[in-house]
């Protein structure tokens, strides 16, 4: 008695890890979803809009002999008997029947599905439109400084989704106060300016038209700009620009031969846009030339080295030229307009 008891409850379990269930939020806080339903939205309602569908009903008209009709296609092939003797004169008696396999029955028939016959069309289920957002967070865009000056405690631009507000970032702030940290690529007096039009994004581009202006981009990628106070800027590598004028840095780098005019004292020295260590500031932007020309671009040494040092995934640098200009790299990543 034990045994057959111990069976029926085993066959009772099998049965049970057969059935459909739902899987919710697992101990690492993940969530598995099982039919559109999760934790939040546990059944089918009205609102969600899910429905399973129906199944057609067969349509239960039988087919009587006022379904059918008679068409007629002779097979029939003349013979030396179906001819006079001695003669092509076709004297045939052969006659079209059903018996011969000239006419045969075909369905015409003109039934229209009714209360009597019983035929319901199947209907199509519809999905379950419930969106969990605590399941499903949207997502939401970056959010960039769209200010012209820099942010201090006392001023702030309320404007700036960055910057203003109750959860406002001014240390993130990058405002027109930014100036280039001292290195090399402003050790000779030009001076970073910030364009006036334009926020870095793809739908407002930086609007480059000078070499100060075109320092400041590269200040921003590569990470050494400050404000006024000495603070270091974060560094925007996806950061969007578009030339509206040709730029020259250093007049006449080249001679008529293509070598160096002199040994590269008096030349403005350029530090690649993307420059760092194998690509620690990629360029991931989009930067477009607009058909203009960048000229006098003097850089000599360095890993991955020309207007631009490393492009990264995602980033993008077109209709842009670079002339009359003097790039020698410690490596083979160098090039005119990227050296990666």
């Amino acid at each position: 008695m034990r045994k057959r008891l111990f069976s029926a409850f085993v066959c009772l379990c099998m049965i049970v890890s057969l059935m459909p269930t739902m899987a919710f939020a697992n101990g690492t806080g993940s969530i598995v979803y099982t039919g559109g339903l999760c934790e939040h939205h546990t059944e089918h309602n009205n609102t969600c809009g899910y429905s399973e569908g129906a199944a057609e009903v067969p349509c239960s008209h039988e087919h009587t002999e006022d379904c059918y009709t008679l068409m007629t296609n002779c097979i029939h092939e003349h013979r030396d008997e179906c001819y006079n003797e001695g003669s092509t004169e076709l004297v045939c008696s052969h006659v079209c029947s059903q018996e011969t396999g000239c006419i045969v029955k075909e369905l015409d028939c003109k039934h229209v599905h009714d209360e009597i016959c019983g035929y319901v069309p199947a209907t199509a289920g519809t999905h379950c439109a419930y969106v969990c957002e605590i399941c499903n967070p949207p997502v939401t865009e970056e959010q960039k400084c769209i200010c012209d000056t820099k942010c201090t405690e006392g001023e702030v631009n309320n404007d700036c989704p960055v910057c203003g507000g109750e959860k406002g970032d001014i240390s993130a702030c990058v405002g027109a106060a930014a100036m280039v940290i001292a290195t090399p690529m402003n050790a000779r007096g030009i001076t970073a300016t910030k364009p006036e039009k334009g926020d870095g994004t793809s739908t407002a581009p930086y609007e480059i038209s000078s070499k100060e202006e075109l320092y400041w981009f590269a200040g921003l990628v590569n990470g050494t700009l400050t404000d006024g106070n000495g603070t270091a800027i974060q560094a925007d590598t996806d950061a969007w620009a578009v030339l509206t004028a040709d730029i020259t840095i250093n007049d006449n780098v080249l001679d008529e031969n293509g070598t160096l005019i002199d040994d590269g004292s008096g030349l403005e020295e350029w530090t690649p846009i993307g420059s760092g260590n194998k690509g620690d500031k990629a360029y991931t932007g989009t930067f477009d030339g607009n058909g203009h020309t960048i000229s006098g671009l003097y850089v000599n040494g360095g890993s991955y080295v020309g207007l631009f040092g490393y492009l990264g995934s995602g980033g993008k640098i077109q209709n842009v030229g670079v002339v009359d200009s003097y790039i020698s790299g410690s490596n083979s990543a160098a090039g005119g307009v990227c050296g990666y």
